[in-house]
């Protein structure tokens, strides 16, 4: 048993459509509305500040699966997201033969599950083959989640607190609407998300829905600004 403490994801609102398999994103962006305290790099698309970025990851991962690949694994899927989230903070060649760890650094892993060293390895070398169609899941639900992150900044811009707006990365970034679509295409081809289309094609799927999403929530904006969409 995970000892992460992974937000829920009201099921009964991740409404999908059967034949369609299709989850209806405005819901998800109002369960997510959290990832509008994340905070971008000034000109850039990539998270400086990521609150609770596991168990985020895993909320998306976990509630989307149900929805729409209910036959994974998502006890697996939860501990393929410590991996990388472990494996993101520290410079370890996990494929070399000697299998050297720090084991220092390694314990605040181990401490998240009930298995001993060994096994924990062992899955840490399965997350990165990327063998398990859990592992891949997870690799492509990493970049939906900044992609989200995204679309809540642009949904959020407004502090009611401090009556002021905040800033928006992705139109601080230059990016007009065909940029956005080819710049997270480009993002999806160095992760070889597009290599998991014939056994994840929903998940394919949603991420290209997200991004329409993100698309037409910064047109919004635009408009409002006056800017001009190219």
């Amino acid at each position: 048993m995970l000892a992460i403490n992974c937000i829920t994801v009201n099921n009964k609102h991740m409404e999908t459509h059967n034949q369609e398999k299709s989850v209806d994103l405005d819901v998800v962006v109002e369960n997510f509305s959290e990832l509008k305290d994340v905070v971008f790099r000034v000109g850039s698309l990539i998270p400086e500040i990521f609150p609770n970025y596991p168990e985020r990851v895993a909320a998306l991962a976990r509630g989307v699966a149900t929805e729409l690949r209910p036959d994974l694994d998502i006890q697996l899927i939860e501990e393929y997201v410590l991996i990388s989230d472990f494996l993101d903070g520290i410079n370890l060649d996990i494929r070399s033969e000697d299998g050297i760890i720090e084991q220092i650094e390694f314990d605040d892993l181990v401490d998240q599950f009930s298995g001993s060293y060994e096994e924990i390895i062992a899955k840490v070398r399965d997350y990165e083959t990327q063998n398990a169609i859990e592992a891949r899941y997870v690799r492509a639900m990493r970049d939906n989640i900044i992609i989200l992150a995204h679309v809540e900044s642009v949904l959020h811009h407004y502090d009611e607190e401090k009556k002021e707006k905040k800033r928006i990365p992705i139109i601080e970034s230059g990016y007009l609407d065909k940029g956005i679509k080819l710049k997270f295409e480009n993002i999806a081809e160095t992760l070889g998300i597009d290599k998991y289309s014939n056994d994840l094609p929903e998940i394919v799927q949603f991420r290209a829905d997200l991004v329409s999403k993100l698309i037409s929530v910064v047109s919004v904006i635009r408009t409002v600004n006056g800017t001009k969409a190219n």
